[in-house]
């Protein structure tokens, strides 16, 4: 069996800079740099249903 080596990604939000740091694969980390100036932190939506 394959162990598939996992990676600490650091996503940041786009609104409010807010830093956070996950454990990926390296299939899902490739992924995840094409998406990473997208991604808004769940405090940030909130604040947005609010108003």
């Amino acid at each position: 069996m394959k162990t598939d080596e996992l990676i600490v990604f650091t996503l940041s939000c786009k609104s409010c800079d807010d830093k956070q740091n996950i454990l990926v694969d390296k299939s899902r980390a490739i992924k995840l740099e094409k998406i990473k100036n997208e991604i808004i932190c769940d405090k940030c939506i909130e604040n947005r249903r609010k108003k």
